[in-house]
């Protein structure tokens, strides 16, 4: 039963990234470059972590499937997480965050047409999650006046959705080596580095034609990448190991949601504190509802 304790050290990795993202957002960072410094960071401790525990031949045949997938899920996820961070502008952080998070749908309806095994309660748990995250995603608030910053006008609230997809096509991608068992799959490390390496290569191609002077701008990322770097080490650390270990256990389809419910509800009261960003009744109500959400799908 200790492997349902990754679950939870996953969401707060998560959250812990997400915040670094919005504050970097908040200091008017650039993504671009918040992300190429945190991902060669996230790279190179991969590498060395890698090296020492044996890093396999990533070009042999029996690895290909799970590399590619790899790659692709990093170039895929990294899209997305950018988007996500350039959406987190002043005010209605919370729901700019929360919206992506219902990605987890994805790959949760994906592993479930792999293998994993189906009930009411994950089933009933999801519609839960699903219905509040959709209601805090639509809803406005009863008086921006009272709840200043808490809501999203429509064009952001289309970004959040569009940045969901993107997302959760990326998870679809990470967990395929875990899930569908083809080939030989690649460590843990091994698979948190072809990761990296994929999104550090796609902000590196970004940079190119990025606005702005590079050096200027790359000291100012550099603090707030290299904090993003070890929580999203970290995060990666927990990630494949949880997707090993419920896959084992036909369960694989909980680790997404679980991981981002905590982090929609965690981040929720990180905005409410930090950033005084007001909830309504109407939104503390749908954040509990979240929570159940969460407990039935554990069930």
């Amino acid at each position: 039963m200790l492997d349902y304790l990754l679950l939870p050290l996953l969401g707060a990795a998560w959250t812990i990234v997400a915040i670094t993202a919005a504050n970097a957002r908040q200091k008017n960072v650039s993504v671009i470059h918040f992300y190429l410094i945190g991902s060669a960071g996230a790279f190179l401790i991969f590498t060395i972590m890698s090296l020492i525990s044996g890093i396999e031949n990533i070009f042999a045949p029996q690895y290909r499937i799970s590399a590619l997938a790899y790659f692709t899920g990093g170039v895929v996820n990294a899209s997305g997480q950018g988007i996500v961070m350039y959406n987190l502008k002043k005010g209605g952080r919370a729901l700019a965050l929360l919206i992506p998070q219902l990605a987890f749908i994805l790959p949760y309806i994906w592993c479930l047409f792999n293998g994993d095994t189906f009930t009411p309660a994950g089933a009933s748990g999801l519609a839960t999650i699903t219905a509040a995250v959709t209601y805090l995603a639509l809803k406005k608030s009863a008086s921006s006046a009272e709840n200043p910053g808490s809501s999203l006008d429509p064009k952001r609230i289309l970004t959040a959705f569009g940045a969901m997809l993107i997302v959760g096509t990326g998870q679809i991608f990470i967990a395929i080596p875990v899930v569908l068992k083809k080939g030989t799959p690649l460590s843990a490390m091994t698979g948190s580095m072809i990761i990296q390496f994929a999104t550090m290569l796609l902000f590196a191609l970004f940079s190119i034609f990025a606005s702005g002077k590079f050096i200027d701008s790359m000291k100012k990322a550099v603090k707030s990448g290299l904090t993003w770097s070890l929580s999203a080490a970290a995060s990666y650390c927990i990630l494949l190991p949880a997707l090993k270990c419920m896959g084992a256990r036909k369960q694989s389809a909980i680790v997404y949601p679980i991981g981002c419910s905590m982090v929609i509800v965690l981040f929720a009261l990180y905005a409410a504190v930090c950033y005084r960003e007001k909830l309504s009744r109407g939104q503390i109500a749908a954040f509990i509802a979240i929570v159940i959400g969460i407990f039935l799908i554990r069930m």
